[in-house]
């Protein structure tokens, strides 16, 4: 966030690097926090907060009268329990500051429950002050008001006419809304209490094509109004993470935004997230939660959401299962994707014979979303309907499935799925076999009698799995996986 002098520098010669360094006892500090959090993102300021700047293993004193040094302004905060033992200190350094620079000022600021006729707390000098009242509440307009015009050391009338609005929301979406997102509901519903209820990392998890990308979309525009920062990355790698945390950098105009080591630039990064809030980070294809980790914030200050196919992400996220459309729900989905229903509508709008169209297709393609808007773009891009549509498909599937529309922006049913067996037959052979086998049965219930029992007939992978006590469950736990 901000640079250190070198220590040959002289301090009172050095460009001030905070605007305000927030002086407080530490009775009051989610006050204060609070105060500081709205003068980043809502005033663009940059004030020093100990419990955001301090490194571990520093001398904190020292760490303390530099930071105060580096400062344009002081703010000293009385609340409750008055005014901290190192508030004191901080204050006669503040004062020592002022003597020397002029323009330096110090800001007295009353919160909540503070009792300012008690003057056996408050040093001479800041009583002479004019003091910031809180008092009322720390959404107190006027009260911010007078904090931002005191830091910047302009008269209440002199170029702030009012609390400006939130600067603008900064986001790298990388798709726009899909008018078409149909159901979900439960999940979208359940992801927002989750986050405002202290669950800040949560994953949604599920096969590919299933709709994980774009459930997760909805939810960054239907609550778009609760985050001004929206981030999106793709975790496919651990080299497109990196290269999506650099390009953030620079959205953000970070100073480390250029720097020739990409790990600088990562590293700026989460020291932003981990000192502010108001953001949503997407976290797209965290297939692999190890290659994830590294990259996640330390503080939980925002949320974090995943999309992944690992079947456990709970050392990492709160989890939830995304499963294919039930029937009603997919033919809604195909049926409003071609005009037949208008935005909105209900299933009952359309004619009987077209939903049962719709329905059958939706059983066909296993009410998998993907396949469910391949089939759609087909129909308007061929043109035919929806009956033509299913008797093609009953006797070329393969050739649909591997067919997009000209405009969708992802890769087809069979792409997809051929993408995701190539990963499980690299890190598990044995497990490649099992989905082989497993497609010529039946979905339902398979037994692993079948391999425990028919491994000898099942190839050398699953037979050389078998001779493991762990081997099969190996095998199943890869390519659930």
């Amino acid at each position: 966030m901000s640079t250190t002098p070198s220590s040959d520098t002289n301090a009172q010669d050095a460009q001030p690097v905070y605007d305000v360094f927030l002086s407080h006892h530490s009775n009051d500090k989610p006050h204060v926090e609070a105060l500081a959090v709205r003068l980043q993102n809502e005033e663009t300021l940059q004030p020093f907060l100990d419990k955001w700047h301090l490194i571990a293993g520093d001398p904190w004193q020292e760490a303390l009268e530099e930071a105060l040094d580096q400062s344009r302004t002081c703010a000293v905060f009385l609340g409750p329990s008055g005014l901290g033992a190192w508030e004191n200190e901080e204050m006669r350094s503040a004062l020592d500051e002022r003597v020397r620079n002029r323009s330096f000022r110090v800001i007295p600021v009353l919160l909540p429950g503070a009792n300012p006729q008690d003057n056996k707390t408050l040093p001479r000098f800041l009583r002479r002050l004019t003091w910031v009242d809180f008092r009322d509440g720390l959404d107190d307009v006027e009260a911010f008001r007078s904090l931002v015009a005191g830091i910047r050391g302009v008269a209440r009338g002199s170029g702030i006419t009012g609390i400006p609005p939130k600067t603008r929301r900064i986001s790298n979406l990388p798709f726009p809304r899909n008018d078409y997102f149909t159901g979900r509901e439960n999940i979208l519903t359940n992801l927002h209490t989750g986050f405002s209820s202290g669950q800040k990392v949560q994953a949604l998890s599920g096969l590919g094509g299933v709709g994980k990308t774009q459930t997760a979309l909805e939810y960054a525009y239907r609550y778009e109004e609760n985050y001004q920062f929206q981030f999106w990355v793709k975790a496919h790698t651990s080299e497109s993470l990196g290269a999506d945390y650099v390009s953030i950098a620079a959205l953000l105009s970070l100073p480390e935004k250029d720097a020739q080591d990409q790990s600088i630039a990562i590293a700026a990064v989460k020291r932003w997230l981990d000192s502010h809030n108001d953001w949503l980070l997407i976290v797209d294809n965290a297939d692999d939660l190890a290659i994830v980790r590294p990259f996640l914030p330390l503080r939980k200050t925002g949320d974090v959401l995943l999309t992944t196919r690992a079947h456990n992400s709970k050392p990492i996220a709160a989890m939830q299962s995304i499963e294919k459309m039930e029937v009603r729900e997919g033919a809604l989905f195909l049926l409003s994707r071609l005009g037949e229903i208008e935005m909105g509508g209900s299933l009952e709008s359309a004619s009987t014979e077209l939903r049962s169209q719709a329905e059958s297709i939706t059983k066909e393609l296993d009410g998998l979303p993907l396949a469910l808007d391949q089939a759609a773009a087909f129909i308007e891009e061929r043109p035919s309907s929806l009956g033509e549509y299913l008797k093609l498909y009953q006797t070329a599937r393969g050739a649909l499935l591997q067919r997009r529309g000209s405009l969708a922006d992802h890769d087809p049913v069979t792409v997809t799925f051929s993408l995701a067996f190539g990963k499980v037959a690299e890190a598990s052979p044995a497990a490649a076999d099992l989905l082989r086998v497993c497609a010529f049965l039946e979905a339902d219930a398979i037994p692993e009698e079948i391999f425990a029992k028919g491994a000898g007939e099942l190839g050398e992978s699953i037979g050389s799995a078998m001779t493991n006590p762990l081997g099969l469950g190996d095998a199943i736990a890869e390519a659930c996986r």
